[in-house]
């Protein structure tokens, strides 16, 4: 089973995922504008997924139909990959979920007038990952954007402040798994990217958010973009209002935590799906577990990183990952320590 990394950066956490009994695992990379690497030339795997990246999403779709069991994400749902546009119709054809009103420049200029206080934000309408967002909070920042940057590159809406919350889906041959809701924390007006926060799985325990509609709306999008191998879908939940963020058709590093949480791993629930076999566990019994994630300032160095693995079920990357099995050998090193000081 060969398995097609769009990226280097997922290796230090996606290698501990693919340890499974059932097929033999190999990982090669192929990052954008780069020859195709060697294994995907020699044909002898028995199947191939494509882990997209970002940017290799389009590409990944496809190509992938060239090889005998290949899975990777569909053409639709690819095509979201870069267009907000397109994302905001898909949440307007789903029930249950909004999405963000969007205003030409003069409406955004009028509404921000009105309502003293209130932002709005400009997104580029082909970026991901937070890139290309602005927030502003006056009727003259405002102004100034629109006079010497904006076009129709970017989209204007109001900035909306909520809980983030995001679903993780790993799908094949018309099944699929929805992992519990990832919980991001309140959004902010100095953009705090999510990835800088702490994280917690599943976000319903954290967070006073209707997870039942939550996933029903995210069974709806995923049905309606014919979303197949990974997708991410992020929401803004207001306590009134769901709003669709984004759809991510790819591998989003919040998978790691759901993953953690749920019990089930991605990357063997694929391979059993392209090799025609049956998952080896049961989709349905979730496992009592919660996931945190920390995010780090900087990479820790080897000894460091050696230190909390030995803890048990702990993944280290730019972020750490930590359940309930690593909190309670956190527990077992504390009452060792206290052990050695009452006897002293």
């Amino acid at each position: 089973m060969l398995f097609v990394l769009g990226t280097q950066t997922w290796l230090s956490w996606i290698l501990p995922s693919l340890e499974s009994a059932a097929y033999e695992p190999f990982v090669c990379t192929w990052d954008i504008d780069v020859a195709m690497p060697e294994e995907l030339q020699d044909g002898q795997f028995d199947g191939i997924i494509f882990v997209s990246h970002h940017l290799t999403t389009q590409r990944d779709a496809e190509i992938a139909p060239r090889w005998r069991n290949s899975i990777a994400q569909s053409l639709s749902a690819a095509s979201l990959a870069f267009d907000k546009r397109k994302m905001a119709s898909i949440a307007e054809g789903v029930s249950g979920v909004e999405p963000l009103p969007e205003f030409d420049a003069h409406e955004a200029q009028m509404w921000i007038r009105r309502r003293p206080g209130r932002a709005i934000i400009a997104k580029k309408i082909g970026e991901t990952e937070g890139r290309g967002i602005a927030v502003f909070e006056s009727e003259e920042g405002l102004g100034a954007f629109v006079e010497s940057e904006y076009d129709t590159s970017y989209i204007l809406q109001p900035f909306v402040i909520g809980h983030e919350l995001s679903v993780n889906v790993v799908g094949a041959g018309g099944r699929a798994h929805f992992y519990p809701t990832v919980y991001k924390g309140v959004n902010a007006r100095p953009l705090v990217h999510a990835a800088a926060r702490r994280r917690v799985c599943p976000g319903h325990r954290f967070a006073n958010v209707d997870v039942g509609r939550i996933e029903r709306v995210s069974r709806d999008i995923v049905d309606a973009i014919d979303g197949k191998c990974l997708v991410e879908i992020e929401y803004i939940d207001t306590g009134e209002d769901l709003f669709l963020v984004e759809i991510n058709p790819r591998l989003a590093a919040s998978l790691r935590m759901s993953m953690a949480a749920d019990g089930v791993n991605a990357f063997e629930f694929l391979a059993a799906e392209c090799l025609g076999l049956r998952y080896p566990h049961d989709l349905g019994s979730v496992k009592e577990c919660v996931s945190i994630e920390y995010p780090l300032r900087s990479y820790i160095s080897a000894s460091q990183k050696h230190r909390l693995l030995r803890i048990g079920d702990v993944q280290v990357s730019s972020r750490i990952t930590v359940t309930n099995s690593s909190l309670a050998g956190l527990r077992e090193h504390a009452n060792a320590v206290l052990d050695v000081l009452e006897h002293r």
